[in-house]
């Protein structure tokens, strides 16, 4: 409650997929994933960037899996996110 009125971003390795009870809680009443919020493909990814959309608004989203590692590395991929941020 201390931080409300200022925007927000949550990311990281989160270990948890879209359909999880944890993914459902953290996109709830106060944030949303944003990948979802602009419809874009997330390719089963574990790790996600959420935001309050009443001040943060995404305008881009890339799961970034397209490399020569992916899938070797790790069983993480960078997510690439930007957004506009502004206070109401």
């Amino acid at each position: 409650q201390e931080f409300r009125n200022l925007p927000m971003v949550i990311l990281g390795d989160f270990n948890m997929r879209d359909s999880s009870v944890a993914y459902q809680n953290m996109s709830g009443e106060f944030f949303i994933d944003a990948g979802r919020y602009l419809n874009a493909p997330t390719k089963a990814s574990i790790d996600f960037c959420f935001v309050d959309v009443t001040k943060v608004v995404p305008t881009a989203y890339k799961v970034i899996n397209d490399h020569e590692l992916s899938k070797v590395a790790s069983d993480h991929d960078p997510v690439y996110t930007e957004f506009m941020i502004g206070f109401n």
